[in-house]
């Protein structure tokens, strides 16, 4: 296992952490600017953590840091602007946005040890207001402007590799979608889900007759237009709903995970989705978020939901069209490691269970298996989540434009979708749907949030 971390202005150190909680390999660059490579084998099997910090010899440059998979989730590059915001280092693209006021000063610092850094601000109206570039001297790029305009601007920061070693950051080049990352007038204790914006676009929703593991309900197949919208880049977490409940919302309803006392890493529950929570439980976050940050957000319509989950696919799962390499891209029934101390059988059939190991027994820290094409996590499995929709049998006389389905006799019941870590690979499909009463409250159940885009 190699990991690297580097900055141009940071003194940065990584460690690699045992299941024991034993450090078991660690590298400092001492504020030298090279960077921390740390080089490992990995004495045993199980969980491991990566350790990165950074500490501010200077204050000015950035932070960035490359890995593979790693839980809890990956290290955010942080702007130091005032209006402040996140943006993931995760090798995909890096593209930030924020609203401004005409007059305000913005600055904007990026660093690498080993790469030529770049970074922009983007007017409004599409024109480069500010640009800096450090040439490749592992200096880092500051930029410093005040907006010419008030409106929603981007930042744009690139990174190219010059030397082949070091860290990797951002390149913009690659790019498809945008985070949203807002509310720098929010009380401390609000923790705003991470927010990808989806495109809009046309999709067919359902799925076909000749689909493995089809149920009637999904059906008939048919076309759905709709408009760009933000959706939660996870399920929302415990971490988040507790800063409902600290802030005065969620009707003070705090919600517990009974497997809790099954667990080797019971400290994970800040990073694993809220579950215990209804449809009911859901408005009344989605409520509380609305008010505090100014914005609306919501529940995702079932149509939204789905063609948000597919990723611009086709096929049953956004990985592909069976359930091979499900424990790679999501939490479901498999099979289990019969030395792990996680084993923890449901009472499942063997031969329908994935026929590979993953990673949990219950829910799983957010992040954990890979996303989908549009950034997007465990949309299959992990828990299943609800949406607005009421529930109808199958969708004949569904709406086409992407807005929830809320007429019907059949309210009280509400719509799930993606499946849980304890349903077969049938269920862990992008057209499954189920339903549940509104006031459910179930250990496999929890929801993500959207958000209207103006």
């Amino acid at each position: 296992m190699s990991v690297g971390v580097g900055s141009a202005a940071f003194d940065t150190r990584v460690e690699l952490v045992s299941p024991g909680g034993e450090v078991v390999g660690e590298n400092d660059d001492g504020g030298s600017g090279t960077g921390s490579l740390l080089e490992a084998t990995l004495p045993v099997s199980g969980r491991y953590q990566v350790r990165v910090s950074a500490f501010d010899d200077s204050g000015s440059g950035g932070y960035a840091v490359t890995v593979g998979r790693v839980v809890p989730p990956p290290a955010l590059l942080s702007f130091d602007t005032p209006a402040s915001g996140t943006l993931r280092a995760d090798g995909g693209g890096g593209l930030w946005v924020f609203d401004g006021t005409a007059g305000q000063a913005v600055s904007v610092g990026v660093g690498s040890a080993a790469f030529d850094t770049r970074v922009e601000l983007v007017s409004p109206g599409g024109e480069v207001v500010g640009e800096n570039d450090d040439g490749g001297s592992g200096t880092g790029s500051l930029l410093e402007a005040t907006l010419p305009v008030s409106g929603r601007y981007q930042v744009r920061v690139s990174a190219f590799d010059d030397s082949g070693s070091g860290s990797y950051m951002v390149a913009v080049e690659t790019l498809e979608v945008l985070y949203i990352f807002d509310c720098s007038t929010c009380p401390d204790m609000v923790v705003i889900p991470d927010m990808v914006v989806i495109p809009g676009g046309t999709f067919q929703m359902g799925s076909p007759v000749s689909e493995e593991g089809r149920d009637e309900t999904e059906g008939p197949q048919h076309q759905v237009t709709l408009r760009s919208f933000a959706l939660g880049e996870t399920e929302v977490t415990f971490e988040q709903w507790g800063a409902c409940v600290q802030g005065g919302g969620c009707n003070q309803y705090r919600p517990n995970d009974a497997y809790d006392a099954y667990r080797e890493y019971p400290e994970e529950q800040d990073v694993r989705p809220v579950v215990n929570v209804s449809w009911e439980d859901a408005q009344a976050y989605v409520s509380w978020l609305s008010d505090v940050t100014g914005a609306t957000y919501r529940l995702p319509s079932e149509s939204e939901w789905e063609y948000a989950a597919r990723g611009g696919t086709t096929t049953a799962r956004y990985w592909g069209s069976g359930p091979e390499g499900q424990c790679e891209y999501a939490n479901g029934a498999a099979e289990f490691d019969p030395g792990s101390t996680l084993a923890y059988r449901q009472g499942w059939s063997e031969s329908e269970v994935a026929q590979c190991v993953d990673l949990d027994f219950s829910t799983g820290p957010v992040r954990s298996y890979e996303d989908n094409d549009f950034r997007l996590f465990d949309v299959l499995g992990n828990v299943a989540e609800w949406v607005e929709d009421c529930w109808h049998d199958n969708y004949s006389g569904s709406p086409s434009d992407g807005t929830a389905w809320v007429r019907g006799d059949n309210c009280d019941r509400r719509v799930l979708r993606g499946g849980s870590w304890r349903e077969y690979p049938r269920h862990l499909r992008s057209a499954s749907r189920s339903w549940a009463h509104r006031d459910t409250q179930e250990e496999d159940i929890g929801f993500r949030v959207a958000r209207t885009l103006d």
